[in-house]
C-alpha cells in the first residue's frame, strides 16, 4: 500500500468522525424522542459514506489505479450508502418500519455470508493465483463485516438492534460494507478476466 493511500484514507476518517460528532451534537439539541433516533442513525451513515472511500482506497488502491469496472462498483455502493442519507426525508410512519425488523437483518447476513463463500470457492476452483491474490483480501474482509453483527443473536441483541439507533444502524453499516467488497470483488473478476480474455496488443 502507498503512502499516499494510507494518507488519504486517515484524512477521509478524520472528516467522517469530524462530521458524524458534529451532527451527533445537533441530534441531542431535539427535544422529541422520535428524530433524535432517526438523527443517530443517519449521523452512522453520514460517517460511513466518507468511510466507505476510504475503506476502498486502503484495500483496492488510489485514484491512480485505472479500472473502470472497479470504479464503477465503488460508485454504485456509494450512491447506495446515500440513500440512506435520504430515507428519513419525508417519512411518517414507525422508526421500526424505516429501519426494518432484526429478523431480515439476520437474513441479510446470512445472504451476504453466503455469497462470500460461494464467490471464495469459485476463486478457489479457477487455480488462478493473480485473481486469487486480488480478490481474496476483499472477500475476507467482507466476511470479517459480514460476521461482526452476527456475533450476539440473542434476543438481548435483537432487541437493542431496533432500540438502540446508533448501535442498530452501525451494525447496518458494517453489512452494508460487507455486501459493497463484494460486489467490487465481483467487479474485480471480471476486469481480470476481460483483461486476460482481450489482451492489449
Amino acid at each position: 500500500m502507498k503512502s499516499e493511500d494510507a494518507l488519504l484514507s486517515l484524512a477521509l476518517v478524520v472528516v467522517a468522525a469530524s462530521l458524524a460528532g458534529s451532527a451527533a451534537v445537533r441530534c441531542k439539541g431535539l427535544r422529541h424522542q422520535r428524530p433524535r433516533r432517526i438523527c443517530a442513525k443517519t449521523c452512522v451513515f453520514l460517517a460511513g459514506v466518507l468511510l466507505w472511500p476510504a475503506l476502498f482506497v486502503l484495500v483496492v488502491g488510489g485514484p491512480g489505479e485505472r479500472r473502470p469496472l472497479v470504479l464503477l462498483a465503488f460508485f454504485v455502493v456509494l450512491g447506495y450508502l446515500g440513500l440512506e442519507l435520504k430515507a428519513p426525508y419525508g417519512y411518517a410512519g414507525s422508526v421500526e418500519g424505516l429501519e426494518g425488523s432484526a429478523e431480515l437483518f439476520f437474513e441479510r447476513t446470512t445472504q451476504v455470508t453466503t455469497v462470500a463463500f460461494a464467490l471464495g470457492t469459485l476463486l478457489l476452483s479457477q487455480k488462478d493465483a493473480e485473481l486469487a491474490r486480488l480478490v481474496a483480501p476483499l472477500v475476507f474482509l467482507a466476511l470479517f463485516f459480514a460476521v461482526i453483527p452476527s456475533l450476539a443473536v440473542g434476543q438481548t441483541a435483537r432487541r437493542h438492534l431496533n432500540s438502540s439507533p446508533s448501535l442498530g444502524a452501525v451494525q447496518r453499516l458494517a453489512l452494508s460494507f460487507a455486501a459493497g467488497l463484494l460486489c467490487v470483488s465481483l467487479a474485480v473478476c471480471i476486469d481480470h478476466i476481460r483483461a486476460n480474455a482481450f489482451p492489449l496488443s
